[in-house]
């Protein structure tokens, strides 16, 4: 019983306090538009060809287990073979093999969104909306046309995951398992090591505490040498080095080269870096300032690099944008702002849907020349795998879809792999592309005798006139020509 000295609850003056509800800010708009775009990215129909021989590598770890040597080239490759991405391969196949392409469709779509979802995490110290929504657009611009599904969005993945550690938003022990998956899923796994280096020399010259990057980068670091307990052991930790040795076949393919700036993600990126310029001579920061001039420079030597480079580049330019702008991300709305806000959002998703493929299927190869190997296949014009009655010769995207429809039976010509093709097999197919005077010398020392290319190429052309060979099949892109006998010639 209440006494006079202690009034009772229900005559006590003080109304009981309410549990304050969550209500729409700016940045909720932002995290909407991150969502709708990622997931816009990701549901696009899977078609890549690297793809193409993870799932068919995931299919002979389930079948037979962990190759140690190449099972798809009959040219010359390097005797052992390490599968970097064996972990991926075996995500891969096992959502094939058990819901077909669909769920991998899924768990690209998965990873897309994610991986947006954490941009927007990282742009967060930007607190002005403006300055935010500015940062996130441009980094999912610039990924808008290169992330594809390839274990490389597994590491762009845990290197945003590490970017945010880095600065304060989770706790750094979840470094060891991100760094473990990401060693075994894909080679990029030092420059998240590096990130993590540059970020902290980079706060103790600004004269601030570096101790989360400093455990952050403890942590990561144990997480990669527990990522030599794997099928392949160490060899795992060093495949990036043997990789980077491989510079005379690295410099012929495209994504490893210069960027073009034809492509309007590379075009953003240049943005990008212009941005990140205007803000360390706004605030020079040796934060940024580290990251800009090693990250910045291996984009602009190789257009693989830039997708790592946009996200670093992010997450060192967001901390200086601080106090940027009016409107602040996280403040309470006007009723009007609130609606519009609401508007906008429920818009981008709505474009989002309405833009994306309904019904189509998830695999999508009209880029290859699928009616010309049915062909093939139809008019019994592939030698068989043991070489006695010669070889098939066809481009390396399509030898990716040869590896996925006809598995580890040793005839296929050149894939997309660099770390396996000898220096002789690359500058054979490099002259090939090109249709050099040896095309005719190439083709013989390797016993060719059907050959599927593109019409476009040179070599199309030559075989066409060629009165050694006959075309036999051709439609828009492909034609299909076989080498004739020696009397039907004559």
């Amino acid at each position: 019983m209440a006494t006079d000295l202690e009034p009772s609850p229900a005559l006590s003056s003080e109304p009981p306090a309410q549990k304050q509800r969550w209500s729409p800010t700016p940045a909720t708009f932002i995290w909407l538009f991150a969502l709708a775009w990622g997931l816009r990215i990701g549901l696009q129909p899977l078609s890549d060809n690297s793809m193409l021989t993870h799932v068919a590598t995931g299919r002979i770890i389930f079948d037979t287990g962990f190759p140690h040597s190449d099972p798809y080239l009959f040219t010359s490759h390097e005797p052992s073979w390490v599968v970097q991405s064996w972990f991926a391969s075996v995500i891969y196949w096992g959502l094939v093999k058990a819901w077909g392409f669909g769920a991998l469709l899924a768990f690209n779509a998965a990873l897309t969104a994610l991986l947006a979802l954490l941009i927007v995490r990282i742009a967060r110290p930007a607190d002005g909306f403006v300055a935010r929504l500015a940062l996130v657009g441009i980094t999912l611009g610039v990924g808008a046309s290169a992330w594809a599904e390839r274990p490389l969005m597994i590491g762009l993945v845990l290197l945003a995951v590490t970017l945010i550690a880095a600065e304060g938003g989770l706790d750094p022990r979840w470094l060891v398992p991100a760094m473990y998956v990401w060693v075994n899923s894909h080679g990029s796994f030092p420059l998240g090591i590096l990130a993590l280096l540059l970020l902290w020399a980079g706060r103790r010259l600004d004269h601030e505490d570096g101790t989360t990057e400093w455990r952050c980068l403890k942590w990561a670091v144990l997480g990669v040498l527990l990522g030599a307990i794997n099928p392949y052991g160490p060899k795992m930790l060093l495949f990036p080095l043997f990789l980077l040795q491989r510079n005379d076949i690295l410099r012929h393919i495209l994504e490893w080269q210069p960027p073009a700036y034809m492509d309007i993600w590379q075009k953003l990126f240049l943005v990008q870096i212009a941005a990140a310029v205007v803000v360390l001579a706004r605030k020079a920061r040796w934060r940024l300032a580290l990251p800009f001039v090693v990250f910045v420079p291996a984009a602009l030597y190789s257009a693989r690099n830039i997708l790592v480079a946009s996200l670093v580049l992010t997450a060192a330019m967001a901390p200086c944008l601080k106090g940027v702008g009016e409107l602040k991300a996280n403040a309470k709305l006007p009723s009007t702002l609130l609606a519009w806000t609401g508007a906008l959002a429920m818009g981008a998703l709505c474009l989002a849907m309405l833009t994306t493929p309904i019904g189509k299927p998830s695999l999508d190869l009209h880029s290859y020349p699928v009616r010309a190997l049915a062909y093939i296949n139809e008019e019994r014009l592939l030698p068989p795998p043991d070489g006695s009655q010669g070889r098939l010769l066809a481009q390396d995207f399509v030898g990716n879809l040869r590896e996925y429809l006809d598995g580890p039976i040793g005839d296929v010509f050149v894939d997309d792999r660099a770390e396996v093709l000898s220096k002789q097999t690359s500058d054979d197919y490099l002259a090939l592309l090109g249709s050099t005077p040896k095309w005719e010398t190439i083709l013989d020392s390797y016993d060719i005798r059907t050959v599927v290319w593109q019409r476009s190429y040179p070599l199309a052309v030559v075989l066409t006139e060629s009165p050694n060979w006959q075309v036999r099949y051709t439609d828009g892109d492909w034609m299909v020509a076989t080498r004739r006998s020696p009397t039907t010639s004559a």
